[in-house]
């Protein structure tokens, strides 16, 4: 979904429609979750001529909507200087004529940002997004222990409940093995230097997540954070040196 750059908009013109369910929602935002640089298109001077994709676009909070796009992808965080930037831009092209946004609402982005990266699933720290949020939110004035948050958290008779009806798909494992060496098997056919190379990449890569699935289980305190993906990488180079 397209408009080129000087067309007439029209009733059939995509912004027309998404102006129209705005003037609806009224007080809603539209926010657009899938943002990147695969789908901006801009001219010599860098200035936006086009945005494609806006199947993706939702409502949102205000403060969810005024989080500073993350580059090259929606997930990547953004450096303090770019969300001055950022504001700064916003805050300039508004009609003069327009009621100025409450503070409270920047206060409340970075919030939404942890929020938005857990609820869509598609984080690559979440142990620290997590903390992050949950330090804005209720202010402990003491660190806290996030193992400890989860064990008493699962005391509650609520996620007890919610433990056994997940339990019940235990009963589906077979099928679930099928679908992880699906995976892996999907990998090693991508993966082409040369067959016995590719089949070992996948080997590989198969036992690194089946390791890290019966530590998680072993110890409750296990998070996967920097630690683990730099001795990774170190057993992955120490291997290959010893391979040659």
């Amino acid at each position: 979904m397209r408009k080129s750059l000087g067309s007439n908009t029209t009733s059939s013109s995509p912004q027309f429609q998404f102006s129209m369910t705005l003037k609806h929602l009224k007080a809603d935002a539209l926010q657009f979750l899938d943002l990147s640089t695969s789908n901006i298109f801009v001219d010599s001077d860098l200035d936006i001529t086009c945005v494609i994709d806006w199947a993706f676009a939702s409502t949102v909070p205000v403060s969810t909507a005024l989080i500073t796009p993350g580059l090259p992808h929606p997930r990547d965080g953004t450096e303090q200087f770019l969300d001055l930037a950022f504001k700064s831009g916003f805050v300039a092209d508004r009609p003069h004529g327009e009621a100025k946004l409450e503070l409270s609402l920047w206060e409340c982005t970075r919030r939404a940002w942890f929020f938005t990266r857990l609820v869509l699933l598609d984080g690559l720290q979440d142990y620290y997004y997590f903390k992050e949020l949950y330090t804005s939110v209720y202010k402990p004035t003491e660190d806290i222990n996030i193992s400890v948050l989860f064990k008493t958290a699962q005391k509650e008779d609520k996620l007890i409940e919610l433990a056994e009806e997940l339990a019940d798909d235990e009963e589906w494992a077979p099928e679930i093995l099928k679908y992880e060496e699906d995976y892996f098997a999907i990998i090693r056919n991508r993966e082409k230097p040369t067959a016995k190379e590719a089949t070992l990449i996948g080997i590989e890569r198969h036992a690194i997540a089946r390791k890290i699935n019966m530590v998680s289980g072993v110890s409750q305190d296990f998070v996967a954070d920097h630690r683990l993906w730099r001795w990774i990488e170190e057993m992955k180079r120490d291997r290959s040196i010893y391979a040659t």
